[in-house]
């Protein structure tokens, strides 16, 4: 579409990244280094920015004129609601998949496909087999 000029001459085009995981108190591996700024080095934009940077060169193939960056954190708003009550976060649905899971692998079922098949990330997969 972008290539063939579906969309027309592209002025704007904006990249938007969130996720969860990090809003709760959390001992991994993964959390521990990007949440220490001394390890972090760039921190989100980084680790992150950079891949959606990446993505939107790679759809466009136009080159970059001018870079914006806008941080929230919604850490904060999170705790105080989780403090008020309001606030219960979502409940691990894939993990309500683990039997379906190993299953599906004793079956022999590619990793991709049970993935696929039941809606489950990477992490939920492999979560989903330790349980």
């Amino acid at each position: 579409m972008v290539e063939r000029g579906d969309l027309g001459r592209l002025r704007v085009i904006q990249a938007e990244y969130t996720q969860d995981w990090l809003t709760n108190d959390t001992q991994n591996k993964q959390a521990d280094w990007r949440t220490d700024p001394k390890r972090a080095g760039a921190g989100a934009i980084g680790d992150i920015g950079t891949h959606a940077f990446n993505l939107l060169f790679f759809v466009s193939g136009l080159e970059t004129e001018a870079l914006s960056a806008e941080l929230h954190s919604f850490v904060e708003g999170i705790k105080r609601a989780q403090a008020e009550g309001k606030y219960k976060g979502r409940a691990p649905k894939a993990m309500q998949q683990a039997d379906k899971v190993k299953a599906l692998v004793a079956a022999g079922v590619d990793k991709l496909k049970i993935q696929e098949q039941l809606n489950i990330s990477k992490a939920s997969y492999y979560r989903c087999l330790k349980a």
